[in-house]
């Protein structure tokens, strides 16, 4: 299956799997996504805050449009976006950039979602950091629980470090959140490999 074929089916059913959680006076009246001012990303202070500890508890599940196959000792799923551990990564699977792949969530009833939380790159050592792809341009929709979007995105700078930035939809400080989806639109290239990877992933 080609590349573009295998990602028009990945997010057509992820979108499907959806729409049959929506109630049904929301798929009647389908709306355009609100599309939203780029998002501002600010640096996470642990001096500050403390340590971010994820909750995974508020996400169901996690599904890639592709993944990197796992080495002998290491492995690149999806569940390393939400595990607290700076050493380990999601890496998309393609040959190239990963340019287009994408990240599906789905939450448990009744969350919110106002902010998304980022350790770019592969973060186990320097070296690894700089020889991989970094997320540059990041693009996401929120899909809220009465069937309504909103569509944004961020432009992520190149660093270690964790940083963060509000979903910017009028209605994220009220109203439930069903899922988002996360698309990679450019990167940072690596000095050695085209993997592009991300150690940390987390809407909050």
């Amino acid at each position: 299956m080609s590349s573009f074929w295998e990602k028009r089916y990945f997010f057509a059913s992820m979108a499907l799997a959806f729409c049959l959680a929506i109630p049904a006076s929301a798929q009647e009246n389908p709306q355009d996504p609100e599309l939203l001012e780029p998002s501002t990303v600010y640096t996470y202070s642990e001096s500050m805050e403390g340590p971010l500890k994820v909750d995974a508890r508020r996400i169901l599940d996690i599904h890639a449009s592709s993944t990197s196959e796992p080495g002998k000792t290491v492995n690149y799923d999806v569940k390393n976006l939400i595990d607290n551990d700076a050493g380990t990564s999601w890496v998309e699977g393609k040959k190239d950039d990963g340019i287009g792949e994408g990240l599906f969530y789905r939450f448990v009833p009744a969350t919110r979602i106002t902010s998304v939380f980022v350790q770019n790159g592969y973060n186990a050592s320097e070296k690894l950091w700089s020889q991989n792809s970094r997320v540059k341009k990041l693009e996401y929709t929120v899909i809220f629980s009465d069937g309504s979007k909103a569509k944004g995105s961020a432009i992520l700078p190149d660093t270690r470090d964790i940083v963060f930035f509000r979903v910017g939809a009028a209605k994220s400080e009220s109203a439930y959140v069903d899922a988002m989806e996360f698309v990679i639109r450019s990167v940072y290239k690596g000095t050695t490999y085209s993997d592009t990877c991300i150690s940390l992933l987390a809407p909050w």
